[in-house]
């Protein structure tokens, strides 16, 4: 006996897609949503100890740059290998492109507080404020991510939000953990 999923169209035009910019992103690909929550906690955990004091803001976005792209090639070559033992075989071509597109997503995430962080380089903004922009930008992100991933789970917005202010929690938690463990 087939059971049927009653109709939601807020959750049915999620599904398809989300805007973010200019740029449209394939919510249904797998992990993107929790690719964009692990990209903003990355980014946040490199911006918290980070301030307009001791770091120059293009140091800053390097750093956030690097590290992302470091933890991108990192995720993405477990999944390959990952991939290889449970299907005991090498990847193809296009399954190898079908995870670097999985993990592109976690870049996402660092786009808008590289842009603020140029920005105060250039002296366009104040030092202070590019950092500053450059959190909120994260922390927004995060909820809004965290957020999504709860409607599109088929939870109320309510739920949805208490679950993102719980990742923004956890996210700053994480990231202030992380800056202590600097050698």
């Amino acid at each position: 006996m087939a059971t049927t999923v009653p109709h939601n169209p807020a959750r049915r035009w999620l599904s398809k897609s989300l805007l973010l910019g200019q740029r449209r992103i394939d919510v249904r690909r797998q992990g993107a949503v929790a690719g964009h929550l692990y990209g903003a906690i990355i980014v946040l955990a490199v911006l918290i100890p980070a301030n307009e004091e001791s770091h120059h803001p293009f140091k800053v976005a390097a750093v956030v740059a690097v590290t992302v792209g470091v933890l991108l090639v990192m995720e993405a070559f477990a999944d390959v290998i990952a991939r290889e033992i449970a299907l005991q075989r090498t990847l193809t071509r296009a399954e190898h492109l079908q995870v670097a597109r999985r993990f592109v997503s976690v870049t996402s995430a660092a786009e808008a507080p590289l842009v603020f962080l140029v920005l105060a380089g250039l002296g366009l903004i104040s030092l202070r404020a590019g950092f500053r922009l450059a959190e909120a930008a994260t922390l927004a992100l995060l909820f809004y991510y965290a957020f999504l991933a709860g409607r599109l789970a088929g939870r109320s917005a309510r739920w949805s939000a208490s679950r993102a202010l719980a990742a923004v929690a956890l996210g700053i938690g994480l990231a202030v953990l992380k800056s202590y463990a600097h050698l």
